[in-house]
């Protein structure tokens, strides 16, 4: 029955409501098989609406639900009205007719395709962030995902998820199903959808039934290898939206109805807001196409360039949105550069990329080369031969000016931008091919021929690479369908999994960043940290790159006790999970011996442990000296030097007459920090933690004890300094590099560093604001051993630090070097001044309170 629920539920969300718009205001031309994707497109567009309106006027999940549930009432009432409405038939039926029966086998394949391979579940998937999207609406009661992952609340929706999660929470929601059986049925009910999609698209551009048809056949066998694990994925079936937009707009460009552009702007608006990258895709088609039109004088630019603006319009405010909170200014640091491109900047004669993000499969390099075809087409006035020719030189053009190579972002944009214009290029290919077809019996035999001998090669190699790897590989191969059916984490962890189901749903659950991604998207419990690609732009921006460094640390067993207990104390920790496929022999032992983690369920190769702070006090030990009585005997504080994230602890031996609540206090020039806390045991030792924000100023704080109608008693004095990696300071890149570049090794914390070998080489950083005062400078770096000096000069604002070292035994240890700071600073920087090994490694950097006698090197 939950096969049965699911479908009948995501029939009456996502194809009902649209299939009654569509009967009453959509364009009347299209066959009926046609009809299945717009009546979904439209659907999902009304879905947005209520999503975004949900999160404007602040009536969240419920209020969400409430309206959708209204709008299938009405939907149901008004389906008589619309079956009944008649309406003509079809203008311009598919020529030849058995075209669009092909386009149908493709669509019924593509679904036993997905069928057979389910969804993309192992641990090589993409799809447990968009599983923790759903579970993060329906658990935080959202209105469109905002805490995907954790509870740290972020001012908006995050971009690379919407409504799309919202459509799949509500099914879920209202079928009583969890989000996983949700996410299967629905990565084979949309796999159709794609090639019918696709085929409209193909059919609106081309105008001719056998073009399109034999685009639609490439795009789905060698494009997408006719593997559907990811149908689900926003940015798969999302195309589906965009092209029925575009689709739509040029029907309109030919037939100049209104109801054909009622109909791409609000499926343009639902596209946009399911995935970002689908508003620059529709704008950058119609404005080529719109500015080829206008080159050519053709009849259609006045109508093209009308569309255009439509569809602009309706892409435009989440654009906006987009823009304004992928690149709001991060409050701790301007980030390093992580991602690995697949692209090449030339320097010389003048800065450029290389298309290699472009020419990459047969598609892209044929649909470019046979855009030449459709030259003669387009100076008649095709209105889709012109959008096609300026969508396939787009990415190439652009790619040889200086503008998008000479930064990370510009990559970035081109090479994302790219992705969504390669179907154009399938089009293209297709539509040339069919053109070739027909001139064989011509004058232009001979290269007519050698376009389909060369289409036939380029079909013969992709295939090779494509469908047949991922159906006829063995399940060895990451790759292969086999392997993602016989490595589905929902089976494979079954016990882990039910393990997990048992704990309450606000757990917060610490694990192996890789992991705790994965087990997050199959049961929906919140997680201190996932991998740097998952991690939502709100939160990396926030402390991403910190959460990782520090799970990844605790649970590879890096941490000293102090340490993994403030981390833990920090993050609300409830449990850690450990796996030894994630780990080593060392730290497992490690958390095994933790007196702080009891264990609650275990398998071969995993734990899953409980923190207790109850063991707090024989965990760490604190050293105690004499109290100040009469409730407390003796008192202990530590650790001396306290990370900001992480935690205080305080030891207190009670006296025989206390028990009861008291709030635990620190004070410093930075802010005041209290929790409470409770003891009963009479006599008892009892150690607690204070949490210390990621925030809090370094300065030395003091902490004190208020027991319930009694004054502060004073506990002690500790530091508090902040820790910065020096990978993620802004400047650091991937890959080879003239400047700071990222190395890894498990010595590392968070097993990556900053690494240069050319002096001069400097990386800076915005940290929270810094008051004037003296301080200790410190950077963590790796000694050679050459016994030859190296020295690195550390700013803090407007002072400076000069560091050196050399020694003759390898190792990590800490440098450091005291500064004075007479006003507030706000950047963090790091410069090579000397090396005298083969390269300078600095893996942290920390900001502490001066100390007479504490600013040593190791």
């Amino acid at each position: 029955m939950t096969i049965a629920w699911i479908s009948i539920w995501a029939a009456a969300l996502l194809l009902l409501p649209g299939w009654v718009i569509w009967r009453l205001a959509g364009p009347r031309g299209l066959p009926a098989v046609l009809e299945i994707a717009p009546a979904f497109a439209l659907s999902v567009a009304l879905i947005a609406v209520l999503g975004w309106a949900g999160y404007l006027l602040g009536f969240g999940f419920t209020g969400v639900r409430t309206a959708a549930i209204a709008v299938l009432v009405l939907a149901a009432v008004g389906s008589p009205i619309a079956f009944l409405y008649r309406r003509a038939r079809a203008k311009e039926p598919v020529s030849p007719p058995w075209t669009l029966w092909g386009a149908a086998a493709i669509a019924v394949g593509a679904g036993l395709a997905a069928l057979y391979s389910g969804p993309w579940l192992s641990s090589t998937a993409d799809s447990f962030y968009h599983l923790a999207a759903i579970w993060s609406v329906t658990g935080h009661g959202t209105a469109l995902p905002q805490q995907v992952f954790f509870s740290t609340p972020v001012p908006a929706p995050d971009p690379t998820s919407g409504p799309w999660h919202l459509a799949l929470a509500l099914i879920s929601n209202l079928s009583g199903q969890d989000p996983v059986s949700v996410w299967r049925v629905m990565t084979v009910a949309l796999a159709p959808l794609i090639g019918l999609a696709f085929f409209a698209l193909a059919l609106s551009i081309t105008r001719l039934g056998s073009a399109a048809l034999i685009a639609t056949a490439l795009y789905m066998v060698f494009a997408l290898s006719f593997d559907f694990r990811d149908a689900a994925f926003p940015n798969q079936f999302g195309n589906v939206l965009a092209w029925l937009a575009l689709a739509f707009a040029l029907r309109f460009v030919e037939s100049g109805s209104r109801r054909e552009l009622a109909v791409a702007a609000p499926i343009a608006f639902a596209a946009s807001t399911v995935h970002p990258l689908l508003g620059p895709f529709l704008l950058a088609a119609l404005a080529g196409g719109g500015v080829a039109a206008i080159l050519v004088r053709s009849p259609s630019w006045k109508r093209l360039v009308l569309a255009g603006l439509i569809v602009g319009l309706a892409v435009l405010p989440l654009l906006v949105v987009d823009v304004s909170t992928l690149f709001a200014p991060a409050p701790y640091a301007s980030k390093a550069v992580l991602s690995p491109l697949p692209l090449r900047v030339v320097h010389h004669p003048w800065t450029w990329v290389w298309p290699s993000n472009w020419y990459s499969n047969p598609g892209t390099i044929l649909g470019t080369a046979f855009a030449v075809s459709l030259v003669r087409l387009w100076r008649a006035g095709e209105a889709g031969a012109g959008l096609v020719i300026a969508a396939v030189l787009a990415i190439p053009v652009v790619a040889l000016t200086p503008v998008f190579a000479t930064t990370y972002l510009g990559q970035y944009i081109l090479a994302r931008v790219s992705v969504v214009m390669q179907p154009l290029a399938w089009v293209a290919w297709a539509w040339g091919l069919w053109l070739a077809v027909g001139a064989v019996r011509g004058r232009l035999m001979v290269p007519a021929a050698a376009v389909l001998v060369v289409s036939i090669m380029a079909m013969g190699i992709a295939f090779y690479t494509g469908p047949l790897e991922r159906y006829h590989s063995p399940a060895s191969s990451p790759k292969s369908i086999a392997y993602s059916r016989a490595t589905d984490l929902t089976v494979a962890w079954r016990d882990r999994l039910a393990a997990i189901d048992k704990l309450p749903r606000s757990s917060v659950l610490l694990a192996e960043p890789r992991m705790a991604y994965e087990v997050a998207g199959i049961t929906g419990i919140e997680v201190v940290a996932v991998p740097y690609s998952h991690t939502p732009a709100q939160i990396q921006a926030r402390d991403g790159p910190r959460r990782r460094e520090e799970a990844l640390d605790a649970t590879q067993g890096r941490f000293d006790s102090a340490e993994l207990a403030g981390v833990i104390e920090h993050y609300g920790v409830t449990d850690v999970l450990v796996d030894m496929d994630r780990t080593d022999s060392a730290a497992w032992a490690q958390l095994a011996s933790a007196e702080i983690l009891t264990p609650i369920a275990s398998g071969d190769r995993w734990r899953l442990y409980r923190y207790d702070s109850s063991r707090l006090d024989a965990y760490l030990d604190l050293p105690l000296q004499q109290g100040p009585g009469p409730a407390i005997g003796q008192t202990g504080v530590g650790p001396q030097n306290v990370v900001a994230g992480r935690a205080v602890f305080a030891r207190v031996q009670w006296n025989r007459s206390a028990a009861g609540s008291a709030r635990l206090q620190a004070e410093g020039l930075g802010g005041t920090y209290s929790r409470t806390i409770d003891f009963g045991a009479e006599g008892s030792t009892d150690t607690f933690a204070l949490p210390i924000p990621s925030d809090a100023p370094p300065g030395v704080y003091r902490l004190s004890l208020e027991l319930s109608g009694q004054t502060s008693t004073f506990l002690g004095r500790f530091e508090v300094g902040r820790l910065y990696q020096a990978e993620d300071m802004g400047g650091v890149a991937a890959g080879e590099s003239p400047g700071w570049t990222i190395v890894g090794a498990p010595r590392y914390e968070g097993t990556l560093a900053a690494g240069a070998t050319n002096p001069g080489s400097s990386a800076s950083q915005a940290i929270p604001p810094t008051g004037p005062g003296g301080f200790c400078i410190g950077a963590r770096v790796y000694d050679y051993g050459t016994n030859q000096v190296n020295a690195l000069r550390v700013t803090l604002g407007d002072a400076v630090a000069q560091m050196s070292w050399s020694g003759s035994t390898p190792g990590m240890r800490w440098v450091r070097a005291p500064v004075t700071l007479d006003r507030t600073g706000g950047q963090l920087g790091i410069r090579l001044a000397q090396r005298g090994q083969a390269a300078v490694m600095v893996d942290a950097l920390e900001i502490f309170p001066l100390v007479e006698g504490t600013c040593r090197s190791d």
